[in-house]
């Protein structure tokens, strides 16, 4: 009786049925991960003016240098104190990693995202 029903499986058609499912699953992710570009897109172009005015407020003591060498010259000439120069050093370097690290955003919505593009088509997990 097993050796009837394995050949009364139509494997093309399964086959068929598995890769229309594949591709579903694989459209609704992708449509998912678009969503969250675009919300991402939304919600950072407001954050970066604001973040831009921030990094002109944090780094404002840097305006007056342009190299790290700059700022040892200014030592070298008395112009500012010891204290002042490794100051100065530490907040270039906060700025270098800063700029390094870029604008991130992550909040509710998007860990939602993040979990529903996860959870996309595994009701179907069997099927594969």
């Amino acid at each position: 009786m097993q050796n009837e029903e394995l050949f009364a499986i139509d494997f093309p058609k399964l086959k068929r049925s598995h890769e229309s499912l594949q591709s579903d699953i694989q459209k609704v992710r992708q449509l998912l991960h678009d969503t969250k570009l675009r919300y991402l897109k939304q919600r950072l172009r407001a954050r970066s003016k604001k973040a831009v005015e921030d990094e002109k407020l944090l780094f404002k003591d840097l305006e007056d240098y342009t190299s790290e060498d700059q700022i040892d010259d200014a030592y070298g000439w008395d112009l500012i104190t010891e204290k002042e120069r490794e100051r100065l050093h530490l907040l270039w370097e906060a700025r270098r990693e800063y700029s390094k690290n870029g604008v991130q955003y992550s909040d509710r919505i998007t860990e939602m995202l993040d979990r529903l593009i996860g959870l996309a088509g595994s009701e179907y997990a069997e099927d594969l």
